[in-house]
């Protein structure tokens, strides 16, 4: 339903959205309020010659125009339909347009219906919208309130604290069944938010948004502790600054400022989330459907991971914790911390019982713990751990059983695929090491060692790719050692140690 203001054959028109609802309460409150017609050319406003009056500002008004702004001679309501520049007023005005205008001052609440408009107002507690058109806002005043309806399209600049940004128009303040073909046709907008204050809050219910927070080079000075409510699809975040809350939309990407305060990210229901940790992080992504999670280089980060995730691990560690759907997929790939001389990135991977089974690879100078509750799954049906580089440990004694453990001894041009490597089997058993040769001799892997450790009964060894003398090898050491430490070397440089127990004999040859 559209809303019509309309004085003095001067009409103001808003269909539906916060402009509408807004310009609606002005249009209540100023049916009873005296009317001031200025029809007349030149750029000399009328002073207000009774309190609470209404000026109308007739399009023949041309220029730059200055309001009263002292006394008695302020205007409650200011509706201007001409394209020229608006001035003055004062922290009582309301500013209502419907053309393509420019205003500076310190207008209380600013109502923009026409196809373009620039709003400068340093006004605290401000209240601007913008209906469907395109437009500029610079606000300094603190605890603003900024709605962007849907269809509209805007730069904003909020460098006060407490701000409240609302981008699009929410369904639920929708009536049902009315203009959804047209927030549908509208859903596409290009808003630029600088939000540079902080304490800020903004609401994003569109689409394809970018929302700039914080410092980017010389641009957008900022603060941490907002809270961005992203609730639109494909919108873009860059959080510069850090330190904020940001619940994201259907499908957003989070881009995380380095050498920042940690922000929490938090995802929407089904949403697909793409996250680009380059500092600390507190990601919440449990409820989404799909995530892909990249971590950084300095800083720890937490992770509550969506039904379906995928993440490459930073060499700062962290903390992820598996989604609870057993329908779901867990991807790990940890991150090399560089060299082996320096500390080993530890990352800690926890799930619960119906947490689904996860594909985990190490690297250079990993140690990546898994903790699952839950019983033993059968051998082979546990989750897949893939050695990758040296000095890497993969600690898997608390997770749950029938794991297996991929551990291929080639040289894959720039080192070998698995190098001196730690295994800690689960203490729940039914868990498969296997052990796969260099299948050429072009490039033969140097000599290294695969350490195994927390051995079971119920645990096995199986040799892929190698020759019978290898086995044998192999064999003979683990019947000598019956069941104890052992240790023994296969042809290709590899040396397998078993520390306090280790099986009798191989699977496989």
């Amino acid at each position: 339903m559209a809303t019509v203001l309309s004085v003095v054959s001067v009409t103001v028109t808003a269909t539906g959205g916060y402009t509408g609802d807004l310009l609606d309460k002005v249009t209540t409150a100023a049916a009873a309020s005296p009317v001031s017609a200025s029809a007349g050319g030149g750029s000399t406003l009328p002073a207000a010659t009774a309190p609470g009056q209404t000026l109308v500002i007739t399009p023949s008004y041309t220029g730059s125009l200055a309001l009263p702004t002292t006394g008695s001679s302020q205007y409650a309501y200011v509706v201007y339909t001409g394209t020229g520049t608006l001035t003055g007023g004062s922290a009582g005005t309301a500013i209502i347009g419907n053309n393509s205008f420019t205003y500076q001052g310190p207008a209380q609440t600013v109502i923009a219906t026409g196809a373009t408009a620039s709003v400068a107002d340093p006004t605290d507690d401000a209240v601007v919208t913008f209906a469907t058109g395109s437009y500029t806002a610079d606000l300094t005043g603190n605890d603003v309130k900024v709605v962007l309806d849907t269809g509209s399209t805007a730069t904003i600049t909020a460098s006060g604290t407490g701000d409240v940004i609302d981008i699009g128009t929410p369904a639920t303040n929708v009536a049902a069944g009315q203009f959804a073909a047209e927030l549908s046709a509208q859903a596409t907008v290009g808003d630029t938010i600088n939000a540079t204050g902080a304490n800020n809050t903004i609401n994003v219910s569109s689409s394809n948004n970018r929302i700039n927070i914080g410092t980017q080079a010389t641009l957008n000075q900022g603060a941490t502790d907002d809270t961005i409510n992203a609730g639109g699809s494909n919108n873009s975040i860059f959080d510069f600054e850090g330190g904020n809350t940001v619940y994201m939309g259907a499908a957003t990407e989070y881009v995380g400022g380095p050498n920042t305060p940690g922000s929490t990210v938090v995802s929407a229901a089904g949403g697909a989330d793409t996250i680009f940790a380059t500092t600390a992080i507190d990601y919440q992504g449990s409820a989404a459907a799909t995530s892909l999670f990249v971590g950084n280089n300095s800083t720890a980060v937490t992770v509550s991971s969506a039904t379906n995730e995928t993440l490459f691990a930073g060499a700062g560690g962290g903390t992820y914790n598996e989604g609870s759907s057993s329908t779901g997929s867990f991807f790990f790939w940890g991150r090399s911390a560089g060299s082996t001389t320096v500390p080993a990135t530890s990352d800690t991977i926890t799930g619960s019982a119906s947490s689904s089974t996860a594909t985990i690879w190490g690297n250079s100078s990993e140690n990546t713990v898994v903790t699952q509750s839950g019983s033993s799954a059968a051998v082979g049906g546990g989750n897949d751990f893939v050695a990758f580089g040296e000095n890497d440990t993969i600690n898997a004694m608390d997770a749950r059983g029938g794991n297996n453990y991929i551990i291929w001894n080639a040289n894959d041009g720039a080192g070998n695929f698995t190098g001196d490597t730690t295994v800690v089997t689960s203490s729940q058993g039914n868990d498969l090491v296997a052990v796969f040769a260099q299948l050429s001799a072009t490039a033969p892997s140097s000599a290294h060692t695969i350490t195994i450790q927390n051995w079971t009964a119920t645990d096995y060894l199986y040799l892929g790719g190698y020759s019978a003398a290898d086995a044998k090898t192999a064999d003979t050491a683990l019947a000598k050692a019956g069941g104890g430490s052992v240790s023994f070397t296969l042809s290709d440089h590899t040396t397998i140690t078993f520390v306090n127990k280790s099986p009798t004999s191989i699977i496989g040859g």
